[in-house]
């Protein structure tokens, strides 16, 4: 990087294929793959991924925000000689597409969020899987100061055993993830990324959660947006869906996953995006 820190990132699939930029949900690395690598190279996809400042082997940056990873991206687009490339971000990577679309508009393509993280409300918090609802409690009512000891306690578990840890974090995930977890595949994947993730600060401990840094920004749909939730999904659309209106009325479509179907309903959101 210009400023002397370190952007670890990797490629995926086809090594001449069409550039993808993809944002891996919190918490993730730059390995955090798709477990089945020859879907993306049976696509001509060339997968890009980074880690973020304090994940993986990117340099820690304290106070950092959503516009810090935007703008290190994009730097790591110029290295690549990559002008405009398509994003997608899952989950937490879901606010880094928008900053990325809010700060370099002309940079992106085409965006796509799947499952994105939002704010949320107390009504939301039934909704969440344990660890989820746990963490919004603690830095509701304490701060970081509250929120760190879960963190760091959750990192050592997954780095003692990845998959045993994931999955009572996601206690009470509803029976079609369940069955994802149980493939070998996915395992051998999820453990790369996380032991990668959490590994490499075990002295240092769980980075800050990052700030906004860009409230109250809009950004204007001037190329191709898509949002996509699970029909089970219920832990991220309360609160898109009180931003962005009811969602239109698109049929759900399936993909399947190894054996398992997994059906997903796609909704273009027809309003400027927020990150307020």
């Amino acid at each position: 990087m210009r400023d002397g820190r370190t952007l670890a990132w990797h490629e995926w699939g086809a090594r001449d294929g069409t550039p993808l930029l993809r944002l891996q949900g919190t918490p993730g690395s730059r390995l955090s793959r798709y477990p089945r690598l020859s879907l993306w190279e049976r696509l001509g996809l060339r997968v890009i991924m980074a880690d973020r400042p304090g994940y993986g082997a990117s340099t820690r940056l304290p106070g950092r925000g959503l516009a810090v990873v935007a703008d290190d991206l994009v730097e790591l687009l110029d290295h690549l000689a990559l002008a405009r490339v398509p994003l997608m971000g899952g989950s937490g990577g879901g606010p880094h597409v928008l900053a990325m679309c809010a700060r370099h508009p002309e940079r992106v393509r085409a965006a796509t969020v799947a499952v994105g993280a939002a704010p949320f409300e107390d009504d939301d918090v039934p909704l969440l899987v344990g660890l989820n609802a746990e963490a919004y409690g603690r830095i509701r009512d304490g701060g970081w100061d509250a929120l760190y000891p879960l963190l760091a306690e959750h990192r050592d578990a997954l780095l003692a055993d990845p998959i045993s840890a994931f999955r009572a974090a996601m206690a009470g995930a509803p029976e079609s993830d369940r069955e994802i977890m149980a493939d070998p595949a996915w395992q051998r994947a999820f453990a790369q990324g996380a032991s990668e993730l959490c590994g490499r600060a075990r002295k240092a401990g769980p980075t800050r959660r990052p700030r906004s840094s860009l409230p109250g920004t809009s950004i204007p749909r001037t190329w191709p947006s898509t949002s996509c939730r699970g029909t089970v999904d219920t832990t991220r659309t309360s609160p898109c869906r009180r931003r962005n209106g009811s969602w239109p009325a698109f049929p759900p479509w399936t993909c399947r996953y190894g054996t398992q179907p997994v059906t997903w309903r796609a909704t273009t959101v027809r309003n400027s995006y927020s990150l307020a």
